[in-house]
């Protein structure tokens, strides 16, 4: 299970700290920015969306969950 992108995108404008969880089983954790698949096709050529954390960008497939930290 993968999160969409209205989450990611939810997340970063929570203003949160969040938790994310990778598919590979890595976690990070901090403030996040999400960038839409529509930017990163025509800016990257990248078809998918991407979350930075830190100083960290994941694939909106690479990601398995978003918690918030309280």
């Amino acid at each position: 299970m993968s999160c969409t992108e209205k989450e990611m995108f939810e997340a970063m404008d929570s203003r949160k700290v969040v938790r994310v969880t990778c598919v590979d089983g890595q976690v990070l954790t901090g403030l996040c920015w999400a960038y839409s698949a529509v930017t990163n096709q025509e800016d990257f050529d990248i078809p998918e969306a991407t979350l930075e954390v830190g100083s960290t960008s994941l694939l909106q497939s690479e990601i398995e969950k978003i918690e918030y930290v309280d």
